[in-house]
């Protein structure tokens, strides 16, 4: 049965009926608790007899985490917040708290808003008490969409973490090839962090995770293939030998490819060496897709007057392009 009010709640509380408030669900009620005056109190009460959990107590510091951005940047935790975590502290980890992605609820995307640098002393604090961490998720925010990748938390993540899913490493490391670093000393960390990648077993042919910034290269060879085709040549990590799986090719959006990665001479160059060695690549798909973008292009600056896309056809020969790789065939 619900519990009908605080009033009633507080009863229980007061009573130290721990098995009743157990099988009414009084972790609902967390926040109010936590609202009122003594609630740090009664928390730390109900969480000593197991009526709170270590979960209900790390989402109530992520729900509150907009109140306390000072707090969590700084790790100077004040007022309620440094009692939560002292509550945390004080007992022994119960096995409910996984810090991650939920299907649904409050912690739905919740590691995509907080895997940034400007979270990691609430998230190293967290790891030290004995918190589990989906170490895979956040490795594959650490670069997704943002315009300064969080080089800390990459920098925890991989001191403190030895293994990571194939997964993980491939999203990460098509996430950062897709970075453009406007300075050379963050160019220089990019590459660093690319060879981290394939050492720990990036594997070009594992697929991205589909929910990420890097979704529509599919996997991390056409990653590779379209944003630096030349490393696929050069990497001294990735093997001379290396052709891609059929899974690494399949469902590929290759007009994206095409239109969006400046397709052109080295990508033809790196093409036409992988066919050399043996691979079986989509050439007539990809073929069609040149053509499909050089009708695309016309048609904008022929209807709308584009001046990018004038400037595409100009600078790269697409019609040519799709013939040099029909004749790979």
């Amino acid at each position: 049965m619900p519990i009908r009010g605080m009033n009633e709640l507080m009863q229980y509380v007061a009573a130290d009926d721990f098995e009743w408030l157990k099988a009414n669900d009084a972790a609902s009620k967390f926040n109010s608790i936590y609202e009122g005056e003594q609630g740090i109190a009664i928390i730390d009460k109900l969480r000593g007899a197991g009526v709170f959990s270590d979960e209900d107590i790390f989402l109530q510091l992520y729900c509150d985490k907009e109140q306390h951005m000072h707090d969590w940047h700084n790790q100077q935790w004040q007022g309620k917040t440094a009692a939560l975590f002292s509550i945390l502290e004080h007992y022994p980890r119960d096995g409910s708290l996984t810090i991650a992605d939920a299907p649904v609820g409050p912690c739905y995307d919740m590691v995509y808003h907080i895997s940034n640098d400007f979270f990691l002393p609430m998230i190293k604090r967290l790891v030290e008490l004995g918190c589990e961490l989906d170490q895979n998720s956040f490795l594959e925010h650490v670069y997704d969409g943002n315009d300064d990748p969080e080089y800390q938390l990459y920098d925890f993540l991989i001191g403190h973490y030895q293994e990571f899913s194939s997964q993980a490493l491939a999203t990460t490391c098509a996430a950062i090839l897709s970075h453009e670093a406007y300075e050379t000393e963050l160019e220089d960390k990019n590459q660093q962090i690319i060879s981290t990648m394939l050492a720990k077993g990036a594997d070009l042919n594992a697929r991205v995770n589909d929910n990420s910034c890097v979704a529509d290269y599919g996997s991390l060879f056409v990653a590779f293939f379209a944003l630096a085709p030349e490393l696929l040549e050069f990497q001294p990590l990735i093997a001379k030998d290396y052709l891609p799986s059929e899974e690494a090719v399949e469902e590929i959006n290759w007009e994206y490819v095409v239109l969006e990665n400046e397709f052109g001479p080295t990508h033809l160059a790196v093409l036409a060496n992988l066919v050399a060695r043996g691979a079986e690549l989509p050439l007539d798909e990809i073929a069609d897709s040149l053509e499909e973008i050089w009708h695309y292009l016309n048609e904008q600056v022929i209807e709308h007057d584009s001046t990018s896309a004038a400037e595409h056809l100009r600078d790269f020969d697409l019609m040519a392009y799709a013939k040099t790789v029909r004749a790979l065939s």
